[in-house]
């Protein structure tokens, strides 16, 4: 399986618009590689929060913090560092017994609760290299799109790319759902009562 750098990544994207020589990313002062390198990031962050892929989905269970980083509940809780987005908070490791939002705050990378014990559904930065390849066809059309005025100001070109990125949204998304395990649901006595 090959592995992309981000460089690689704003290379295919600048190709889809015209560019045929890859830039150095980190010295070039060339506009549209100015404007990749800008949006870049955000365009990953939010593409990984959007979504709830399987590939950058961890759970994880929590260790207690003694720095006092305020709030009204009596613990706090370290996030991670690859952490971007929380997606579920629970006081067991059956991730069952949910923490409802009203019941924590969540401030400067620390998670405060009043539960002893915090386990975590999140979403977390994944390196380039170790991204799928359905995510980085996802990615290249985005960055096009987004850029694609800016630096072409070809309106057909634009209307092909929109039409691309949502094909490769849907696919990805697909691709990746398939990948992923179906939790389990505990019935308990009253569906077993109904058969």
């Amino acid at each position: 399986m090959d592995t992309y750098s981000s460089d690689d990544i704003k290379y295919m994207a600048l190709s889809l618009l015209g560019r045929k020589d890859k830039p150095n990313f980190t010295t070039s002062k060339e506009t549209d590689v100015v404007k990749i390198n800008f949006i870049y990031p955000q365009i990953m962050y939010h593409t990984l929060e959007r979504y709830r892929w399987g590939f950058a989905r961890k759970y994880i269970e929590l260790q207690k913090s003694t720095e006092v980083v305020g709030g009204r509940y009596k613990n706090n809780f370290t996030l991670p560092t690859d952490f971007l987005y929380l997606r579920g908070c629970y006081s067991n490791d059956r991730y069952s017994s949910v923490i409802r939002d009203r019941e924590l705050n969540v401030v400067d990378k620390v998670i405060n609760t009043d539960s002893e014990k915090c386990f975590i559904e999140y979403t977390r930065y994944v390196e380039e290299y170790k991204l799928p390849l359905y995510f980085i066809e996802y990615i290249k059309y985005k960055l096009a799109l987004d850029l694609c005025m800016d630096v072409t100001g070809d309106t057909d070109l634009l209307q092909i790319l929109d039409k691309r990125e949502q094909f490769e949204w849907i696919n990805s998304t697909n691709i990746d759902a398939r990948q992923q395990r179906v939790r389990e649901v505990n019935t308990g006595v009253f569906i077993d009562v109904r058969r």
